[in-house]
């Protein structure tokens, strides 16, 4: 098992962020297993200069140790866009093949495919959507619970109905950001607190954005590729996180 704590480095470490890592301290050290530090700073608007430096002082001093050397996003650029042009070329009439199977899959989980939704042979598993954040909310119905916005797939219509009016909008390069189209699937995991957790991925969650429209990875993708390419079975997080859990294990198996 390996763990791993990731903070943004927004600024000074809050109690949260000491809770968070030493659960994740905590959860790794009890069976002796490793556990990773990942800088997340890909969002570059949001990073403050020297609070990763503070953020691991502050860790040093409270005892809460890591292996191996710091992993900071912002140097691992080529490695998202890698994976999003593998995601590219998969079509999204390959997605129940995908999903269906977990034999390849690290991450301790349970996937139960549903059928799949009628979709258009036109449409990819990754296509670019134009919308606006205005546009998006006039478009969804009010949603419960978190205030999670499911995306109502204005431009995967569009790319089924009128592929070539999205061609051209690409072609005039009109703004636009990159979304991942979700399956009519439930996705099943194990969290320790929560206990067995379902989502529909498209009507809980919907087709999120992998890369936003001023060109930088979404946490999303950045994170399931590195959770997959720095082997990490073991995540503790907040419990806002956990629809995101099950997003997370659907591009990881697209991207295995």
């Amino acid at each position: 098992m390996t763990g791993r704590f990731a903070p943004t480095p927004s600024g000074r470490m809050h109690i949260g962020n000491v809770y968070a890592m030493l659960g994740a301290w905590l959860s790794a050290r009890k069976s002796g297993d490793s556990i990773r530090l990942r800088i997340e700073d890909i969002d570059e608007p949001r990073v403050v200069p020297g609070a990763a430096e503070t953020m691991m002082r502050d860790l040093e001093w409270l005892g809460l140790g890591w292996d191996d050397e710091p992993v900071f996003q912002s140097s691992r650029h080529a490695l998202y866009q890698e994976a999003l042009e593998l995601l590219s070329k998969l079509s999204f009439d390959e997605i129940s093949d995908i999903i269906g199977t977990g034999s390849n899959d690290s991450k301790p989980c349970s996937t139960t495919a549903g059928n799949e939704a009628a979709t258009s042979e036109a449409t990819p598993l990754i296509y670019p959507c134009f919308c606006s954040r205005a546009d998006i909310r006039a478009a969804s119905a009010p949603q419960e619970g978190d205030r999670f916005t499911v995306y109502p797939g204005t431009c995967r219509r569009l790319i089924a109905s009128e592929p070539q009016r999205a061609k051209q909008r690409l072609a005039n390069n009109d703004r636009h950001s990159m979304r991942i189209a979700t399956a009519d699937t439930t996705i099943t995991f194990h969290d320790e607190v929560f206990g067995t957790q379902q989502y529909h991925l498209a009507h809980d969650i919907g087709d999120i954005i992998v890369r936003r429209s001023d060109g930088i990875y979404s946490y999303q993708l950045a994170v399931t590729v590195d959770d997959l390419d720095m082997g990490i079975t073991d995540i503790v997080r907040g419990r806002d996180l956990l629809r995101s859990n099950a997003l997370q294990i659907y591009i990881r198996k697209a991207l295995i």
